[in-house]
């Protein structure tokens, strides 16, 4: 049995206890077999969440367009329609356009303005990723000094352990090799360097390759959802692996991507953190 086959045996809960106890033991031995089982994992439960969505769909489609009111269809019948519904059903799922924000630019350097309490045109910054704050208490009827009564109206930001939290499938095209020479070299930023959090941050990416341009440039959260569903915060054009820009973003985990345009390969992934 191969290991794929032995994973998903043991996701679907279809070992014996001994088998699944050894498969366990072997996953606390092995970290990139339990790297690999989180993964499926959280496949799974991907594909699991929208198999409701699939289902009401499948019978809407059947109700207005194939079963006609009144009328009862024989097994040989459904298993005629069956197909087609299935059919219309995945090209609608696949063929329904994302909503993506994306921005271009023929400059190596590209300057973000940032205005205070507002995202940013250009790139979009999801609106999930905003700090969270909570006003410190300055009762009017205790005596303060100057210096406390500033500190006490400044705005104390709360750190969510969700925000660092990895992103398994992100991780996992971190750690396997994505290209077999080393065509492509990344300087900036260091591979987990961690920002100093301020209203913006200053990103500057710097590499060389042999691979000839256009390529993308793309930030994820560490949100397994917006990775999933393709929600950037970041999606630039670039003609150099140079680009730095002053971006908006909150104390969290992010992921960044390189790839080639032309036929979207992947190119390169790291991290960064803003604490």
């Amino acid at each position: 049995m191969g290991l794929q086959d032995r994973i998903e045996k043991f996701l679907q809960h279809n070992m014996t206890k001994a088998e699944e106890q050894a498969f366990r033991l072997e996953m606390e031995k092995n970290e990139e077999l339990a790297q690999k089982v989180a993964y499926n994992k959280e496949l799974m439960e991907f594909f699991e969440e929208r198999e409701p969505a699939l289902k009401n769909t499948l019978n809407q489609f059947g109700d207005k367009y194939f079963v006609p009111k009144n009328n009862k269809l024989g097994t040989k019948k459904w298993l005629i329609i069956l197909p087609s519904l299935l059919l219309v059903a995945f090209l609608i799922y696949y063929l329904t356009p994302k909503n993506n924000t994306t921005s271009s630019s023929n400059n190596n350097t590209i300057i973000i303005p940032v205005e205070k309490d507002s995202l940013m045109d250009k790139p979009t910054i999801n609106e999930s990723t905003k700090p969270i704050s909570e006003p410190t208490e300055n009762p009017s009827n205790i005596e303060q000094s100057p210096d406390s009564v500033k500190e006490n109206n400044k705005q104390i930001a709360v750190i969510n352990p969700a925000d660092f939290r990895p992103n398994p499938a992100l991780e996992n095209l971190i750690k396997e090799p994505l290209r077999d020479d080393n065509s492509i070299v990344i300087t900036k930023p260091a591979k987990g360097k961690q920002f100093d959090y301020a209203a913006t941050i200053n990103l500057e990416l710097q590499g060389s390759t042999e691979i000839n341009p256009p390529f993308q440039f793309f930030i994820y959260s560490n949100k397994k959802e917006d990775f999933y569903n393709d929600n950037k915060l970041l999606n630039v054009t670039l003609q150099s692996l140079n680009f730095n820009a002053n971006l908006s973003l909150n104390r969290g985990l992010y992921y960044y991507i390189i790839q080639e345009k032309s036929n979207e390969e992947i190119l390169f992934v790291s991290k960064f953190s803003i604490k």
